[in-house]
């Protein structure tokens, strides 16, 4: 049986040794799509960065393949692994095409130049997602039809509609710890929402049977 993509065991994550959040362990499997939520402030990015090796676990492991993320030779792992920040303070002298192409890096050769291939590889990745990144639900639908290819994604997400809509699973973060974590179809609903973000929540559904989830209205 081949090694999960992703696994945590008993991840501990944060700053100078003080945890941000605790005790999070799970495993990602091939074709799996998995929302972290969780109040502003809750860790999602601190989880997400010390996944990918960009900060050191304060306690547990972090695991890509089967092997602990920091025996990782950091090309390779990038070859395997892709982030894409919430935002981009990026230089106003690149292009669209260009700002691409730095996620080829890892991949590239020589004198480090972009080839036919990475060209190609660029401009149908702008074609496909039509460029206009905030229209969240089409580059959902995207990551998952990817997904769905045989890899494994992690979305962090402020909208619980988006996860009920897109992801697999889900990882519900608050004041430093995991108040739930599983499948989307069996975690999500309005009660545990609500504790999830310290509001009233009310629940409906669609006519093709999809969530949606929203503040309720005073009395």
């Amino acid at each position: 049986m081949s090694s999960p993509i992703l696994e945590t065991a008993a991840l501990a994550v944060g700053y100078g040794g003080s945890p941000v959040v605790s005790g999070v362990s799970v495993t990602l499997g091939s074709g799996t799509l998995w929302a972290v939520l969780g109040p502003n402030g809750s860790g999602k990015s601190t989880l997400l960065r010390t996944v990918l090796g960009l900060l050191r676990p304060i306690q547990g492991e972090v695991r890509v393949f089967g092997t602990p993320v920091g025996r990782w030779e950091r090309r390779a792992l990038a070859r395997c692994v892709a982030w894409v920040p919430q935002s981009f303070d990026g230089d106003p002298g690149f292009t669209g095409l260009e700002l691409v192409l730095m996620g080829r890096a890892p991949h590239l050769r020589g004198w480090g130049l972009p080839g036919p291939k990475d060209l190609a590889v660029a401009r149908a990745v702008l074609a496909e997602l039509g460029i206009d990144l905030q229209h969240q639900a089409q580059v959902l639908e995207r990551v998952r039809a990817r997904v769905r290819t045989g890899l494994a994604a992690v979305a962090v997400l402020h909208d619980p509609n988006l996860a009920a809509g897109f992801s697999d699973a889900v990882l519900l973060l608050r004041d430093g710890r995991v108040l739930g974590q599983g499948a989307s179809g069996e975690l999500l609903d309005a009660e545990r929402l609500g504790e999830l973000y310290g509001l009233g929540l009310a629940e409906a559904r669609t006519d093709t049977g999809h969530r949606l989830f929203a503040p309720r209205g005073s009395p």
